[in-house]
Order: structure tokens, then C-alpha cells, then sequence
């Protein structure tokens, strides 16, 4: 594998997949590579990495994810950058401080989605473990992170003093100069770094929960004593705050008893439902990008289930989790759900993947084209 592999296999599961880039770094790496050069020698005061064109990704409802989309020679930088040093960005320390996500194995990186059902195993597991957990996340993480943590984030990683002043240069440059929302969101590169930069809570002394799980910024603690997760809570929020990093208090859920279980008032057939969907569909990356996974041998849905999605369809509002449960399980019936179709839209625009593989499923276009 190569820098080159990195990106061409990366570029589809981007939030801006462009065919142009991809045609460049295919014919033109070469050069790319040497215009890099030029943007970091002295000599060449005339070369610099451009600033980038600031863009928006659909959240949920009208919410907005902001970042940039790179130019080529930007975008090939960062994946050549995180892929030479990519055998430093190694697995938790110890097993009671775990974190999934995003990283190389075995000569590949990981697959997101494989990660995050190790993460839901997990979170499973300790939550019939302890008697107590406590969830939460970081707020707009990426957008979040200061300049010169990162940089000196990528000093520690590399430990080459001329590899950070360069890395510290990209990111003044392709943010014109600004020192917050300067990560790039969307890319497996940025992804493997935001998931890193982050060890620092891992990995602190004073941590006294008996198990913390981690994907991205989404964290998870698990102790019998409910006292040492509050610690535990208040401690993490003075870490992060010592980056400017805030935790989301929408997303921050009470610490509660282990038995009374996530899903508890879920009933038996949405169960099945969303057990058949978590094959089929997993949460990738941070804050809600969603990656659809096709299996090659589905169970068709029982008379149960279909009634059940019948049901939710009849509704004049769905749920988030509804809406995708919809898009998942009923590709092989598109047709009976098409007319929920222009409500998920407008209302959950951050499920387009879903929408679009939805779609693909759906024999009037003229319908399509209309919604």
C-alpha cells in the first residue's frame, strides 16, 4: 500500500468525493509531490499551500457541519503525511482504556464500521458489567481543536522537529492564517488524527472509573462506585477545557444504573429491527456520518416486522432512528415506503448516503425527480 492506495481507496467515503482529485493524484503525483517540496523550502518563498474553500455539510434537520474542502496538493499532503508516521498511531495501552476507531493494521487501515460495532460490543458488555455508566461527547470537536495543540500534538507523534514546523505551516495556510477550525473534516487521514489527539484523556493518571471506552469524541465510563464517575466526569471536562474543548450538554447523558439497560423500553419487534439494521447500517466517523454496509445474505422481514414499519410509516413524524431504520430495512420493499421519502429529506438531510442507496431501489424516477 502507498500514499497514493491511501487516498484512492479513502475518496469515496468522503464527505466531497471529487473525480478530478482523484484523476490528479492518479497522472500528476509526482508533481503534487514536488509542489510540496516547494511550499516548505525556504528557497521557494513564492510557493505556499493556498487557503481552501470553506464549505457545509448537512447535519441533522438545518444544522450545518463546516469545513473545508482541500485542493489537491492539500489533500494529498495530510494522507502522505498521517501515512508515513501511520505505525505511531498504535492501539490503547491498557484494556480498561480503550479506544476504537481509526488507525492501521495489518498494512490497511481499519474499516470504520468494524470498529464501531466493536465500540456498541463494548459499550454492551460493560453495561451488564458495571452498575453504573455515564455517556457523552465533545461539542463541534473538529471545529474546536486550537492550531497549536495540533502541532504539538504531531511534534509528540513524530518527534521530528522539522515534520512539525510543516505541519504547523499546512495548517496556518490552508486556514489563511487563523488558528481554530483548521482540521479538515470527512477524510480517514484527519479522522486517524482527531481520534489520536485525543489519548491524552485516555491516558491520564487520574482517572478512576474501572472502564473508559472511547470512538472519537464520544466517550463512555463504567464503575460500580457512581461517585467515582462523577470524578471521573468532572475531571475529563477539565482536561478538554485546558484544549478549549466543551462537552455537549444535549448529548450528555445522567449517569444511570447499568440494569436498566440503553434500550429498555424498546419493544421486542423494533429490537429485532434495529439489531437487523446495526448489520446492515453502523454510525462512521464523529458526530453522526453515517456509512451504509451492504450484506450479502439478508433474513427477509417477517409479517411482524413489516407490519411494525407499516406502522411508522403511517406516522405523520418520525424519530431520526426511525428514519434510518426505514432507509436500512426496507430496500427490498422501496416502493411501499417511497411516500415517506420527500419527509426524510427535508427533515434528516445528514441521511443522504442512506437516501441515495435507498433510491437506488426505486423504479419511478419520474417520482425521484419530483421528491
Amino acid at each position: 500500500m502507498s500514499t497514493l492506495d491511501f487516498l484512492l481507496q479513502d475518496q469515496a467515503k468522503t464527505l466531497f468525493p471529487n473525480r478530478t482529485n482523484q484523476l490528479l493524484f492518479q497522472h500528476g503525483e509526482p508533481l503534487i509531490q514536488e509542489h510540496i517540496l516547494k511550499c516548505f523550502a525556504k528557497s521557494e518563498p513564492s510557493f505556499s499551500f493556498l487557503p481552501q474553500h470553506r464549505a457545509y455539510a448537512a447535519k441533522h434537520g438545518p444544522n450545518l457541519r463546516r469545513t473545508v474542502k482541500l485542493d489537491p496538493v492539500a489533500e494529498y499532503y495530510i494522507y502522505d503525511a498521517v501515512y508515513r508516521h501511520r505505525s505511531r498511531f498504535r492501539k490503547p495501552h491498557q484494556e480498561t482504556r480503550t479506544h476504537f476507531g481509526y488507525r492501521f493494521q495489518s498494512g490497511s487501515f481499519l474499516n470504520p464500521s468494524s470498529s464501531y460495532k466493536g465500540f456498541r460490543t463494548a459499550i454492551s458488555k460493560y453495561t451488564k458489567k458495571y452498575r453504573y455508566f455515564i455517556s457523552f461527547d465533545v461539542a463541534s470537536y473538529f471545529n474546536g481543536i486550537y492550531h497549536h495543540d495540533l502541532a504539538s500534538w504531531f511534534l509528540a507523534l513524530v518527534g521530528d522537529h522539522d515534520e512539525y514546523e510543516q505541519f504547523g505551516q499546512y495548517l496556518r495556510e490552508i486556514n489563511a492564517g487563523r488558528s481554530i477550525d483548521v482540521l479538515p473534516q470527512g477524510l480517514y487521514a484527519s479522522k486517524m488524527i482527531g481520534n489520536d489527539f485525543l489519548r491524552f484523556v485516555d491516558n491520564h493518571h487520574g482517572l478512576k472509573s474501572s472502564q473508559l471506552l472511547r470512538f472519537m469524541d464520544d466517550f463512555y465510563l463504567f464503575s460500580d462506585s457512581e461517585s467515582d464517575i462523577w470524578a471521573d466526569f468532572v475531571l475529563i471536562q477539565q482536561l478538554l477545557g485546558e484544549k478549549s474543548l466543551n462537552l455537549n450538554p444535549s448529548k450528555t447523558n445522567r449517569v444511570v444504573a447499568s440494569h436498566t439497560q440503553i434500550a429498555a423500553g424498546i419493544d421486542a419487534v423494533k429490537k429485532k429491527l434495529l439489531d437487523r439494521r446495526r448489520q446492515e447500517f453502523v454510525i462512521e466517523g464523529y458526530d453522526d456520518d453515517s456509512e451504509t454496509i451492504q450484506i450479502a445474505q439478508k433474513k427477509p422481514l417477517s409479517s411482524a416486522e413489516l407490519e411494525y414499519i407499516y406502522d411508522l410509516l403511517a406516522r405523520d413524524t418520525l424519530e431520526e432512528e426511525d428514519a434510518e431504520l426505514i432507509l436500512t430495512v426496507m430496500r427490498d420493499h422501496a416502493t411501499k415506503a417511497e411516500k415517506k421519502l420527500d419527509y426524510i429529506i427535508q427533515k434528516f438531510p445528514n441521511l443522504m448516503k442512506s437516501v441515495f442507496n435507498f433510491c437506488n431501489r426505486i423504479p419511478d424516477k419520474e417520482f425521484l425527480a419530483a421528491a
